[in-house]
């Protein structure tokens, strides 16, 4: 699945509106256990506090998502790129990061806490 960014107008005075993040907010609403968004673009999508168990992200593009205080328990991040993703007290106990990209968001420091 791949969310594409497209340029749309709100025709508010706020100015622009991404469809791509509208698309993505409304398939983060949506979200169940285990579901299969293997390939999604979802780069700065806010999931905080978010329940992703065993959801197979692998291959997502989440650079620069917030995944502060999601539960990743078992989720599926193989060769997912989460360079510069927020995952401050998220729980990754479980989870397959087999050959994620996790650079410049901390995923070292996660890694050893859930050990």
């Amino acid at each position: 699945m791949t969310i594409t960014p497209v340029q749309q107008s709100t025709g508010t005075s706020a100015g622009s509106h991404t469809l791509a993040h509208t698309r993505a907010g409304e398939l983060i609403k949506a979200l169940k256990h285990g579901q299969d968004l293997a390939g999604a673009d979802l780069q700065g999508v806010d999931l905080t506090h978010k329940d992703l168990y065993q959801v197979n992200l692998s291959g997502a593009q989440l650079q620069r998502a917030n995944l502060s205080k999601a539960s990743l328990l078992r989720a599926n991040l193989r060769n997912a790129d989460l360079s510069q993703a927020n995952l401050r007290g998220a729980d990754l106990r479980g989870a397959d990061l087999t050959g994620a990209n996790g650079s410049r968001c901390g995923l070292a420091r996660r890694l050893l806490a859930a050990l």
